[in-house]
């Protein structure tokens, strides 16, 4: 349960991948992966989050309403809690 969700590719899709939207992707409204489950998704549909499943401490977005709807109960987001950044750094030590 803990591993990254395995993320649509970019190219896979052309709208919203959310059953009740038909949103188009443009160059100014643009796809984003949920971060639960890894569907293209627009702002719209994207915009919750969730409790890191890894760090409660931690918020992850964007994250689709299926999953906030899903999770919510389980991994709340604090509302102290850090946003978890997009690509953070590992070392490699």
């Amino acid at each position: 349960e803990l591993s990254a969700p395995l993320m649509v590719p970019d190219d896979w899709s052309d709208e919203c991948q959310m059953k009740d939207c038909d949103t188009k992707f443009t160059m100014i409204n643009r796809r984003h992966h949920c971060r639960y489950c890894g569907k293209l998704i627009c702002k719209s549909c994207g915009k919750y989050k969730l409790a890191s499943r890894v760090n409660k401490d931690r918020v992850v977005k964007p994250v689709c309403k299926q999953c906030f709807y899903q999770y919510n109960a389980q991994y709340p987001a604090n509302a102290n809690a850090k946003e978890e950044e997009e690509h953070e750094q590992v070392d490699s030590e």
